[in-house]
């Protein structure tokens, strides 16, 4: 939001009206000899031909009919989120167009209480001017990011619902497209689709199934940063669908973690594993009781993981954790994989093995604890003389305090 000294500055123009053409401002299409991401050089002669037009602009107004091409203007000129990515890069755009459309923000705030509320009155206008570029996103990348802007600024749920079966057949298009910037702006604009939309308008006609199907191809996605920014809304369609799933029998969920686990095994990539772990862990919570099939998968892949230990490992220790605390019973199944792995992690970062910036030691500690408490007995078999085989105090240390620990939980 603009502050009002801010706006007060921008204010400071002449006293003389000027009419703006805000047709000569919308970013123009591309013309490509073959589909490929845009760059700088695309938009070369637009930048420099509306620089001096810009900097001609003095005061000015907008007209009632020309509320929804001033929309559009500040869409294409804004950035959807702060995180924004070197390939989501506003590259049509410029530092004259970034002032200009603060400048234009103001006017239509001066009209309307809020730019979300003038969204919200225009959006349909909006959407018709756009649609006709949308049909050909390739070449009308500005566009693409308008409506995705746009739909993040609408606030009235009804809107939105009367345009997803509209919005629908693009988003589909660049889920599917080899480029990043369209699959990162399906994502974007799926979000607030998910969040703002009743779950009966997103189930109606299986559009849950089509946009779930369209998102879970990213896990085959070359490039970490797709598979980071859909994952939000894939687990948002992926809790939609199974919603009214009763977890006894095989499920949805069942069906993505048998996906998302082979996935995992396959990657090689260390960002994109990354990314596909922390994948599981915000998953994870969907399975509810089907996670009880899953268990020994995650327990053979915490003991693999545990070998390279990193940020993600973090992640999978606290997910063994809270598992041990809903499902002692199958855990405690698993202590012939975790007890091993886990005592030898230790014993690597007790003697430098491992260096603390990868994984902290009362992580390890603390998942031992746990694992300890969900079958003293085993663990009393396995242990025996384990004190005797280390002189490093250090190390018979943190047994000790793993040992305690599931003590404690024991009395919880």
């Amino acid at each position: 939001m603009l502050t009002e000294s801010h706006k007060a500055g921008l204010r400071k123009i002449s006293t003389e009206t000027t009419m703006v053409d805000l047709n000569k401002l919308l970013t123009p299409n591309v013309t490509l000899s073959e589909e490929r991401p845009i760059d700088k050089n695309d938009y070369e002669s637009y930048l420099r031909s509306t620089c001096d037009y810009l900097k001609s602009i003095d005061k000015y107004d907008i007209p009632n009919d020309k509320m929804s091409l001033a929309v559009i203007v500040v869409a294409e000129h804004s950035k959807i989120c702060d995180s924004m990515l070197t390939e989501e890069e506003l590259i049509w755009s410029s530092e004259e167009f970034e002032i200009f459309r603060d400048k234009l923000r103001i006017k239509i705030e001066e009209k309307h209480l809020t730019f979300q509320e003038a969204v919200n009155c225009n959006f349909g206008a909006v959407f018709s001017i756009l649609e006709p570029k949308l049909k050909k996103w390739s070449e009308n990348p500005a566009s693409c990011h308008a409506i995705t802007y746009l739909v993040t600024q609408v606030s009235e749920t009804k809107i939105l619902e009367e345009h997803i079966g509209r919005l629908l057949p693009f988003i589909l298009r660049w889920c599917d497209s080899w480029m990043v910037r369209p699959r990162l702006l399906a994502a974007r604009i799926l979000l607030p689709l998910l969040d703002n939309t009743n779950s009966a308008n997103l189930t109606k006609f299986g559009r849950d199934k089509v946009v779930y199907d369209a998102l879970v191809k990213v896990l085959s996605a070359e490039d970490a940063a797709v598979l980071r920014v859909s994952a939000v809304p894939l687990v948002k369609v992926l809790g939609i669908m199974c919603a009214g799933e009763s977890r006894v029998t095989v499920s949805q969920v069942d069906l993505f973690m048998d996906k998302l686990f082979s996935s995992i095994e396959l990657e090689t990539k260390v960002d994109k594993k990354t990314a596909k772990l922390e994948l599981l862990d915000s998953t994870w919570p969907l399975a509810q009781d089907a996670a009880l099939r899953w268990i020994p998968k995650l327990a053979n892949l915490i003991s693999g993981e545990l070998d390279i230990a990193n940020y993600s490992t973090k992640l999978l220790l606290d997910l063994w954790q809270f598992e041990c605390r809903q499902h002692a019973a199958a855990t405690a199944r698993e202590g012939v994989t975790m007890l091993p792995a886990l005592v030898k992690t230790l014993w690597k970062h007790c003697n430098g093995y491992l260096s603390e910036g990868k994984i902290d030691r009362e992580d390890i500690i603390s998942t031992l604890g746990a694992q300890i408490r969900v079958d003293l007995v085993y663990f009393a078999k396995c242990a025996s003389g384990l004190d005797k085989c280390s002189q490093n105090t250090e190390f018979s240390d943190a047994i000790k305090e793993a040992i305690r620990l599931s003590e404690c939980d024991n009395l919880k």
